[in-house]
């Protein structure tokens, strides 16, 4: 089982090709979490926008309300909210 996290700050088309690259692997995660780290642009509507238009059979979490704290912090804040117990877990940056 993998789980995957995302984690974006200002760079919601980075994180959208992420998230692309993961469903067009040949082994796919269970799971995907995406974390905004309280991003100053348009990335939380541009993301939502892009989750509400795609379908995939990934179950797919977007996390928008976490303070500022870095990339670690956001890391920590998908790792609390994995739901299954895998045996890998995928750190990817949205930058």
């Amino acid at each position: 089982m993998i789980s995957c996290i995302i984690t974006n700050y200002n760079h919601s088309q980075f994180t959208i090709e992420a998230y692309t690259s993961l469903l067009k692997q040949t082994l796919q995660p269970n799971e995907i979490i995406i974390v905004d780290d309280k991003s100053t642009d348009d990335s939380v509507s541009f993301i939502q926008t892009y989750l509400e238009q795609t379908n995939p059979n990934i179950p797919t979490k977007f996390l928008t309300r976490k303070t500022n704290g870095g990339s670690a912090s956001a890391r920590n804040t998908g790792l609390s909210e994995l739901d299954y117990n895998s045996e890998f877990v995928c750190l990817l940056d949205g930058d």
